[in-house]
């Protein structure tokens, strides 16, 4: 009796919500695949992400989060699943649809990118991002208007608007390709996040014992439990009183 193998197909649904999408696809790189990184590193990483927007005409620049905290979330869970998946031949894309920062009038906003892990760190190349809901949102009547799905990165082409631009910081660096930095093209080596001080949570205890030196105590699993919970209690309250304010604007805008 033989028993046949089937091979993983070159490009597979990893999640999929409505138009939102994280699939895997073939490529023509080499890159470190498969690779097993936990999820909650790959949420903080992308948590760290912050987009820097050009003003027009009387509008300040400002600096946002590139990710909502739902979908930093999202695509931890899911790029964790593909990376594990993945073959050393195939990237994760993704266009996904965001909750806008401070602008009432285009609630949504699309961004997409490509995903994949090389030489110690994870690569992330924002194609199309930040691309806003064109139209006005009722609550009432639904959204009057379209929002176009943002295209993921590409190793070949920049479909970043020369208006956003990506901060640096420790453990965020720009590739350079063919001695030409590309802004669009983010290389995130999470260890080095880790020992910048960031505050993560860090429930795999491999990893905790690796980046500890002292014995732990007993009592110490429980200081961790508590504390992330109240992490987790912040984060549910600020994400209310967002919401609240949210309804009470929509109230006063709304006869």
């Amino acid at each position: 009796m033989f028993v046949v193998a089937l091979a993983e197909p070159d490009e597979a649904v990893l999640w999929q919500s409505g138009k939102e999408s994280i699939k895997l696809v073939a490529s023509q790189a080499s890159n470190a695949h498969p690779i097993t990184l936990e999820p909650f590193l790959i949420t903080n990483a992308l948590r760290e992400i912050k987009v820097n927007i050009a003003g027009e005409f009387f509008t300040a620049d400002k600096q946002q989060l590139l990710f909502s905290e739902f979908t930093a979330k999202t695509l931890g869970r899911q790029l964790a699943i593909g990376l594990a998946r993945a073959r050393g031949d195939q990237d994760i894309v993704f266009s996904v649809v965001d909750k806008a920062q401070n602008n009432f009038f285009s609630g949504k906003s699309s961004s997409g990118g490509r995903v994949f892990y090389r030489d110690g760190s994870l690569h992330l190349i924002m194609g199309e991002t930040l691309l806003p809901f064109e139209g006005i949102q009722d609550v009432r009547k639904g959204d009057v208007g379209t929002l176009k799905l943002a295209r993921p990165g590409s190793r070949e082409r920049v479909y970043l608007s020369s208006k956003i631009t990506f901060a640096q910081s420790a453990g965020i660096q720009f590739a350079t390709v063919n001695g030409l930095i590309r802004d669009d093209w983010l290389i995130l080596d999470i260890e080095r996040m880790m020992q910048a001080g960031i505050d993560w949570y860090k429930p795999n205890k491999a990893i905790e014992n690796k980046t500890q030196t002292e014995p732990k105590t007993q009592a110490e699993p429980k200081t961790r439990q508590t504390e992330h919970s109240a992490r987790v209690q912040e984060s549910l309250l600020e994400e209310l009183a967002r919401l609240r304010q949210e309804i009470s604007e929509l109230k006063t805008r709304c006869p």
